[in-house]
C-alpha cells in the first residue's frame, strides 16, 4: 500500500484485475516502452483504478524532441527528461 512508484518492462502484455489492488499511493509508473505499447497491453479493471489514474513516463535512452512524459537512467537513477 506505500508503493508509490513502479518500473514495468516492455515485456508485459497483461495486468490481471487486483494486481495493484491497495496500492493507493502509486503516483507513478515507468514503463520501459513506447506509449504505443503501453496502449496495447490489456489492463483488467478491477482495483487497478490508481495504475490506470497515475502518471505514465516512457522510456527514451536519448533526449526526446518531442513533448510527453519521458524518463532515462542517469547513474542508475530515473530520471524525467
Amino acid at each position: 500500500s506505500s508503493l508509490t512508484s513502479i518500473i514495468i518492462p516492455s515485456s508485459i502484455t497483461i495486468i490481471e484485475g487486483h494486481a495493484f489492488y491497495g496500492c493507493r499511493s502509486l503516483t507513478a509508473v515507468y514503463y520501459a516502452g513506447t506509449s504505443s505499447d503501453w496502449s496495447n497491453i490489456s489492463i483488467e479493471t478491477l482495483y487497478n483504478s490508481n495504475l490506470i489514474n497515475c502518471s505514465k513516463y516512457y522510456y527514451s535512452e536519448e533526449e526526446p524532441t518531442s513533448t510527453g512524459n519521458y524518463w532515462h537512467y542517469v547513474d542508475g537513477v530515473i530520471t524525467i527528461w
